[in-house]
């Protein structure tokens, strides 16, 4: 790292803050949990799409308000994938009641995966993987029975009153029921019985900010800069599609360091972690990084010098010079005790 760099780096609380977690997110192998994430997810949109059609398909008054404002946080190439998918899949409402089980399952792994690395950056006891499965499945009923909903009900607020504090509570509705739940995944993922203040919105903020961005900025880029077909080909679609699943996974990772990062500040432990030997992006300058150990409290001294005998141990010398003067005394007829002594007066 050049030398300019450490310094503002070192002199900034924020700027070591944001090094700390990306060294402790490379540290916990955050980039390819992502990978397996967004993988599982993928694998996940055939079984999402057949559910949300037969569902789509008894509720067509909903299907456009509730589908559209989805659609749209997503990048073109992967909201038209997505809405043919839909359309095909809502025409025939056979596949969908067995897909339920391989949904839940396909699309829980990669919320799990995410439960294990937690399990690993918080330094936590690894719960059994059908509990976490368990609670990954139910984080996914939750998301799939809410989401759409609120979104729903959001854009339809919006359209039926222009006004700027309709539009607000349009965007505010969403993006603080998104918040919500994803500060209780994060509080349900992790498992900390001795910490009774546990910090879970800081990081469920972050991690909804980033979502929104990594979705307007990747939209964007794919639309006017990216040139995915010139490398993929016909699978310019689906690497589009997999490499935004990976950043929102991504994202998730490191809402779950920032909270990781401030209880480990709030208990007075060193922020930033050393490297793993599993580092995909070898940061091994961490160390000089790290905040400085504080040296202990010196104890305090007496103003009067004590006797070198109060304060130091005799040595088996020392004991036996004393000895020999002890039995010289007795041999002439010396007092060697206190007792004697006052006998002897």
């Amino acid at each position: 790292m050049p030398s300019a760099i450490r310094r503002h780096i070192e002199r900034h609380r924020a700027a070591k803050a944001v090094w700390s977690v990306i060294v402790s997110l490379d540290r916990h192998n955050g980039p390819r949990a992502a990978s397996a994430m967004a993988f599982d997810a993928f694998l996940s949109l055939i079984p999402l799409a057949a559910f949300a059609g037969y569902v789509l398909s008894r509720t067509k008054e909903w299907s456009d308000l509730v589908v559209q404002p989805l659609l749209k946080a997503a990048p073109p190439e992967v909201a038209n994938l997505v809405s043919e998918e839909l359309f095909r899949l809502s025409q025939s409402s056979a596949v969908a009641p067995i897909s339920i089980t391989g949904f839940l399952w396909i699309t829980s792994s990669g919320l799990s995966t995410a439960m294990g690395v937690f399990d690993t950056i918080y330094n936590t006891r690894e719960r059994p993987w059908y509990v976490r499965r368990a609670i990954a499945a139910a984080c996914v009923m939750a998301s799939l029975a809410v989401v759409p909903v609120v979104a729903g009900v959001g854009v339809l607020i919006g359209s039926l009153s222009g006004s700027i504090g309709a539009r607000i509570v349009a965007f505010a509705l969403p993006a603080g029921l998104v918040t919500c739940m994803v500060a209780a995944f994060f509080r349900l993922s992790i498992q900390r019985p001795n910490i009774e203040r546990r910090r879970v919105f800081p990081g469920a903020v972050l991690t909804v900010v980033l979502w929104s961005a990594v979705s307007t900025l990747f939209s964007l880029y794919v639309a006017t800069l990216g040139r995915y077909a010139t490398f993929y080909g016909s699978l310019a679609t689906v690497a589009i599609f997999l490499f935004w699943l990976w950043l929102l996974a991504l994202a998730l990772l490191i809402g779950g360091e920032l909270n990781a990062r401030l209880e480990r500040e709030r208990a007075g432990v060193m922020s930033i972690p050393p490297p793993g030997k599993w580092s995909a992006l070898g940061l091994s300058e961490l160390a000089q990084l790290t905040d400085p150990a504080q040296s202990p409290t010196p104890l305090p001294q007496s103003a009067t010098p004590l006797p070198q005998s109060a304060t130091l141990p005799q040595s088996a010398a020392q004991r036996r010079d004393a000895q020999g003067e002890a039995d010289e005394g007795e041999e002439r007829g010396a007092p060697s005790s206190p007792p004697q002594r006052r006998a002897a007066g």
